[in-house]
């Protein structure tokens, strides 16, 4: 059974949304907790507004689990360094009226539109995302229909085998999609001249929605071409030459990134359209207190496979590279993947799983991951979440080669899957816990 005099720090969803903190002591000499983030971010709020923090400020991150549209669980975002080549998100510089006779689109935008006319009726704020209303209307000349480019052809470098994502907010504001063959995300494979090489396109159902915020459409793209320099990201409404059209879509917060799925939004400042980049973060814990070292635990319970955001896959979290060794290294699991993983340093470049204990289930939409480590007189801790490292890496903060000045926990943003959407975060002393312990007490 669970002690409170044992809880070293607690961060649940509840105690997250109602103080706007990470910090919640439970006893006098409990770890102070440490919150970073080199930039800002973005997250959406308990109205289902899309709010920005700055650097080093937590994001508690509202979630519509039961589809209506109300979103109703506050959670902690953690997601790794992520960068949007899209360099005008905001959709600024968009001018009203018929493009080229008047009217533009955003700066950095492009068209190609045989037989169809493009025009810009309206821009504005919605659910706290910038937007432009842009209406395709007219006989199509050509099957090509409306491409509208998202930002330059070769602005985005890139290379064969990598993984990119293209994401966009859309809904249908007017008019219908009669005459239309479906609207579409389009990656392009282009070599050093800008020459398209192949083309990715996804379908995507856009409809009259009744809010922006939920309306976030998704293509995720391997590039192929061994001449491949740049991707680019397009919007592509296909028609059948003949036939009119006559839709007006609202476009918001365009994002293309490398990575196997879509991140959450990533803007640059107000006025300044550029390439963006969002930080990792990490919360780390200060554990040198803990004098003698005892046993440490952590809990934690997030959500799997929550799809609000484009479909980001369950926190398929990280694969034991020397899953061989017996008994093995010391991993939490769902499948054939791991959620939690303690370690800590035996030498300034050396880590080590000995004497770690770990269980995990999954319940319903959720995760629960319970990690014991039991030092062997090593101060030096670390947790490896959603695939971070756990030795020097390209990713940072988990790297053991750093020199510490105390016992810390570190627990840092995903690498390859998913963002990290966690209901509560348990920092616990001792070795007797069990996830059922840990149910009764948040449950």
């Amino acid at each position: 059974m669970i002690r409170p005099e044992d809880i070293l720090f607690w961060a649940g969803g509840n105690v997250l949304a109602r103080y706007g903190t990470l910090v919640r002591r439970t006893r006098p000499d409990a770890p102070g907790i440490d919150f970073s983030r080199a930039s800002g971010g973005t997250l959406v709020g308990r109205t289902g507004t899309l709010r920005e923090a700055g650097p080093d400020v937590p994001r508690i991150h509202w979630l519509d689990r039961d589809g209506d549209g109300a979103p109703e669980t506050p959670v902690l975002r953690l997601e790794p360094q992520r960068t949007n080549q899209i360099r005008n998100p905001r959709c600024e510089g968009a001018v009203v009226g018929v493009v080229g006779s008047g009217g533009a689109l955003p700066t950095f935008w492009s068209l190609f539109s045989p037989g169809i006319a493009v025009e810009i009726v309206g821009t504005g704020t919605e659910d706290g995302m910038s937007y432009v209303d842009v209406r395709l209307s007219g006989t199509p000349t050509a099957t090509t229909g409306a491409l509208i480019g998202l930002d330059g052809g070769n602005h985005a470098s890139a290379a064969a085998g990598e993984v990119w994502t293209g994401s966009l907010y859309a809904r249908l504001v007017a008019g219908s999609l009669s005459g239309a063959l479906g609207v579409q995300i389009e990656l392009s494979e282009r070599d050093a001249s800008g020459a398209v090489l192949q083309t990715h396109r996804g379908d995507i159902a856009v409809t009259d929605l009744p809010r922006l915020s939920v309306a976030r459409h998704v293509h995720t793209a391997t590039l192929v071409q061994a001449a491949t320099a740049a991707v680019r990201a397009l919007l592509r409404v296909p028609v059948t030459q003949g036939v009119p059209v006559d839709l007006t879509l609202r476009l918001a917060g365009p994002q293309l990134e490398r990575g196997p799925y879509p991140s959450s939004l990533i803007l640059p400042d107000v006025g300044a359209p550029a390439v963006s980049t969002r930080a990792m973060e990490t919360v780390s814990a200060d554990v040198s207190a803990l004098n003698p070292p005892r046993a440490i635990a952590v809990y934690m319970r997030c959500i799997k496979g929550y799809a609000g955001d484009g479909g980001h896959p369950a926190p398929r979290l990280w694969t034991v590279s020397d899953s061989g060794d017996t008994p093995p290294r010391a991993t939490v699991y769902v499948g054939s993947v791991g959620l939690l993983r303690f370690s800590h340093r035996t030498s300034p470049s050396v880590s080590s799983d000995a004497g770690v204990v770990g269980s995990e289930t999954a319940r319903g939409d959720q995760v629960e991951a319970l990690a014991i480590l039991l030092p062997d007189g090593s101060p030096s801790l670390a947790v490896s979440i959603n695939g971070g490292p756990v030795l020097s890496g390209s990713s940072g903060p988990l790297a053991f080669a750093q020199a510490w000045s105390a016992a810390r926990i570190h627990i840092a943003g995903p690498v390859s899957s998913g963002p990290l959407d966690l209901l509560d975060l348990l920092i616990l002393r001792g070795a007797s816990w069990t996830l059922d312990d840990v149910r009764r007490l948040v449950s």
